[in-house]
């Protein structure tokens, strides 16, 4: 458009050429400052952004090729045309140089209106205001919430150790601490899988072992025949538990890998200071808070101070 403005005024004394040289140095120095701005957007680690950057670079630097190299031949029949609205520019341009009044009282009711805006700017990092979901589909998700009692929240903590037995054993550590959170009104309610270590089911058997003469005693005394359980060790391993039907609806929460090391996810419901339940989880050993919305928050909040600081 710089291009082809100059052609339009000063065609009929300059030559395609002429004119070229007029705007090449305006044209290279708009094109390195738009390009570097775009490139900038580079350093954000999100690929439809860097995608973005990448194409809106390329399309500009092509851009400004095609009007140095093409459009001295393909602009050479241009007809020439006034300016529109000249009159009132000049006028304008003419009340800016002589009224002291224009002069300085605009600069400074400008500046006063981008304080005004400063002081009342709000900078909201929540990633949910991105995009908001049809009052239908909220309805159908607090439905949904309701009847499974399981939000779509995506907070949990991760539990993990060098081996099935380590894992269990951190999580049955780490249960009264997240009970005495609930009950300090931090977080709604969670969720552990229904298995116990090897060690908690050898403690739990030898407890029946303990009450079963007791429980014995009772029934002859109420003159029930008693019959002698069968508390021979049955202990239950993970993968014995993971193919069989009782954890149906479970599986998802667990993850093993190759060489032994495995975690399970306890989701958190209804949490109300995710700080607190990071600070909780970094007491224990092998236990990881996730909170993604408000990882992704703090992404985009770190992101939005950096690229406002090259900018």
């Amino acid at each position: 458009l710089y291009y082809l403005t100059e052609r339009m005024v000063h065609g009929a004394e300059h030559s395609p050429w002429q004119s070229l040289l007029k705007v090449r140095n305006a044209l290279l120095l708009a094109l390195l400052t738009t390009v570097a701005a775009y490139l900038i957007m580079m350093l954000a680690p999100f690929p439809g952004i860097r995608q973005m950057a990448v194409f809106a670079a390329v399309g500009l630097s092509a851009s400004c090729l095609t009007v140095l190299f093409w459009h001295p031949w393909l602009c050479r029949g241009l007809p020439v045309r006034p300016v529109p609205a000249m009159a009132p520019m000049l006028r304008w341009l003419a009340a800016w140089r002589r009224d002291k009044r224009l002069r300085i009282g605009l600069p400074v009711a400008l500046t006063l209106l981008s304080l005004t805006g400063l002081a009342l700017l709000k900078v909201n990092d929540d990633i949910s205001q991105l995009q908001a979901l049809p009052p239908s589909i909220l309805a159908q998700e607090k439905a949904i919430t309701r009847l499974t009692g399981q939000s779509g929240d995506q907070k949990w903590f991760v539990v993990y150790g060098d081996t099935p037995e380590q894992t269990l054993t951190r999580m049955e550590a780490f249960t009264p601490a997240l009970e005495a959170a609930r009950r300090d009104g931090v977080l709604k309610s969670y969720r552990t899988i229904p298995l116990n270590s090897q060690a908690r089911q050898q403690q739990d058997l030898q407890l029946l072992r303990d009450a079963t003469p007791a429980v014995e005693r009772t029934l002859q005394s109420a003159g029930l025949s008693a019959v002698t359980p069968d508390l021979s060790p049955m202990t239950v391993t993970v993968d014995a538990w993971l193919q069989s039907p009782a954890s149906e609806g479970w599986r998802l929460m667990w993850l093993t890998l190759p060489n032994g090391a495995s975690g399970v996810l306890i989701p958190a419901d209804g949490v109300t200071d995710s700080h607190a339940l990071a600070v909780l989880a970094a007491k224990q050993p092998g236990i990881a808070w996730v909170d993604r919305k408000l990882t992704f928050d703090a992404l985009f909040a770190e992101y939005r101070a950096l690229l406002t600081g090259l900018l």
